[in-house]
């Protein structure tokens, strides 16, 4: 295996790399960084997407300008697909915005999911359009730190803005009428679920509504509370397991006895690693395996059963040893190149060289912009203070090893990208006023989150969030005992509360939609059903 192959094993959770969005992960260079990406949910729907690589439906592609905000006339082909078999006159166009990832498949959603089945039911237009700097949308050959200057949310949401203003749909025989006289109504899941709240927050005047979904709106450095709904939720022996274990791999790598620490290493088949951060990030690879799980496959769960014939601290910490040195031994390391294979401190390293590489863009984002490090901060962190964000306190369990700080992700920032570039820690603060955090208040929109996910720690109904209350025109539908996204699957094997926040949406929607008909002395009958 690749020196970068293996770090993308490790750093990703090795799990999470199925695809992001393919959620924060697949396009993520590393691990905790990326995984809002849910590539598990993509790889489950490869054939149902493929389907919309039929001409009818796209991919089509717009002119979009590189730079909206400087005099500048370079554009870009910015890619995009479209369902309008189900249009009436006057019905909404949903809008969905694929995010951090490759949008080939995510174009079958144009054909399946629920933004499809919103669309037939309102008698609407589905469009997926891909992210600037995702596929086929680049505007460069090659993610360098230049060229990479031009990808942040503000260009991201005016690209959406500008798409809404003035796309002519070629499989359409008509002009569609402009916002607002078309409702368009932005959908989005993860990272795209918060392009769809803060485009009803930038641009009312053509956004009539909203549905973010999954959608982490606060910005966070150091996103210990990532790990939280897996300990509340996971099984408790697994979860006594996994704290057991990582409290004793702890007491050594904070202890004096070196010859303690390198059997330790040996133990975990991870001889020759030079660097306690980087053997804590691999350590923690079976949590990721949470973000994965869907209904009908819970790859957590059948990664606790390894822990069935154990009872004992003892016994949990040589189950999980034998299970992490499998997967290591699977990564096919050269001889005496563990280090090689598993290290982010080597500057020459591919992973911070190949400025070809897909994943710098979803890096870059969070280095600039977002954070979403799921790691212990710093202890001077700027938000270390605050004794609600003290990763994972003393007293508390921890399911994440001490040594797993957002040091580990801020230096891969500096030598991805060049300490000139990226100057200081990202600056989420500021963000969050920019865009609102949890205090951001829409109205016509309709926040989805799942009980269990753990990017819901960073979504407005996060229990850490300012409470507030479920209205007519911001209503909140909180899923139980589902995690990421889940709304978005449509189908037989869906589960009721899946369905039912399906239908509590479309209600919604619904509502919004009679009045603005109503207002504006238009008629049009929804379906009674979904089909």
């Amino acid at each position: 295996m690749k020196p970068i192959t293996a770090f993308v094993l490790a750093a990703t959770f090795l799990a999470s790399l199925c695809a992001p969005s393919s959620g924060f992960g697949s396009d993520a260079m590393f691990g905790a960084v990326g995984i809002l990406h849910q590539k598990t949910f993509h790889s489950r729907h490869k054939q149902r997407r493929s389907l919309a690589q039929s001409a009818e439906f796209g991919p089509f592609y717009f002119d979009q300008k590189l730079d909206h905000f400087h005099i500048n006339t370079t554009t870009f082909r910015q890619r995009y697909w479209v369902n309008s078999n189900h249009y009436k006159t006057n019905g909404p166009v949903i809008f969905y915005n694929a995010g951090e990832t490759d949008a080939t498949e995510r174009g079958g959603y144009v054909l399946n999911s629920t933004m499809h089945d919103l669309a037939q039911s309102l008698h609407g237009i589905v469009v997926v359009i891909e992210h600037r700097y995702y596929g086929e949308s680049t505007p460069f050959s090659n993610y360098t730190t230049e060229n990479l200057r031009f990808l942040n949310t503000d260009q991201a949401l005016e690209d959406m803005a500008n798409f809404i203003r003035t796309v002519k749909f070629p499989n359409l025989s008509f002009t569609l009428p402009p916002a607002p006289h078309t409702p368009w109504i932005v959908y989005g899941g993860s990272y795209s679920g918060n392009l769809a709240a803060w485009m009803r927050k930038k641009y009312p005047e053509i956004v009539f509504a909203a549905v973010p979904s999954s959608a982490p709106v606060e910005a966070n450095v150091d996103f210990w509370q990532y790990f939280e709904p897996i300990r509340r939720y996971g099984p408790k022996k697994c979860i006594d397991a996994i704290v057991s274990t990582v409290d004793q791999v702890d007491q050594i790598l904070f202890g004096k006895d070196e010859n303690a620490k390198a059997n330790l290493y040996a133990k975990f088949g991870l001889t020759g690693l030079k660097y306690d951060d980087d053997f804590a990030s691999l350590i923690s690879y079976p949590l990721g395996n949470w973000q994965k799980i869907i209904p009908g496959d819970n790859p957590f769960i059948d990664f606790c059963t390894i822990f069935n014939n154990s009872t004992t601290p003892a016994e949990y910490f040589d189950t999980y040893t034998e299970y992490l040195k499998a997967l290591i031994v699977e990564a096919d390391c050269p001889p005496g190149g563990i280090d090689a294979c598993f290290t982010t401190h080597n500057p020459e390293s591919s992973m911070y060289t190949d400025v070809t590489s897909p994943y710098r863009a979803w890096t870059y984002q969070t280095c600039t912009e977002y954070g979403y490090w799921k790691a212990r901060p710093r202890l001077n962190s700027r938000r270390a203070h605050l004794s609600s964000l003290d990763a994972a306190p003393k007293g508390r369990t921890s399911l994440l090893s001490r040594k797993f700080d957002i040091n580990w992700f801020q230096r891969q920032c500096y030598l991805t990208f060049g300490e000139q570039s990226i100057t200081s820690l990202v600056n989420v603060e500021d963000f969050n006023r920019r865009y609102g955090g949890w205090n951001v208040k829409l109205t016509h929109t309709i926040w989805v989150d799942g009980e269990w996910d753990p990017w819901r720690e960073l979504s407005v109904q996060s229990p850490n969030a300012p409470k507030r209350e479920s209205t007519t025109t911001a209503p909140l539908v909180l899923i139980p005992q589902a995690v990421h996204r889940w709304d978005f699957d449509t189908g037989p094997s869906v589960p009721g509360a899946v369905k039912q926040a399906q239908v509590e949406i479309l209600g919604a929607l619904q509502s919004w939609l009679k009045h603005y008909y109503h207002a504006h002395n238009i008629e049009l009958r929804f379906q009674t059903k979904r089909t």
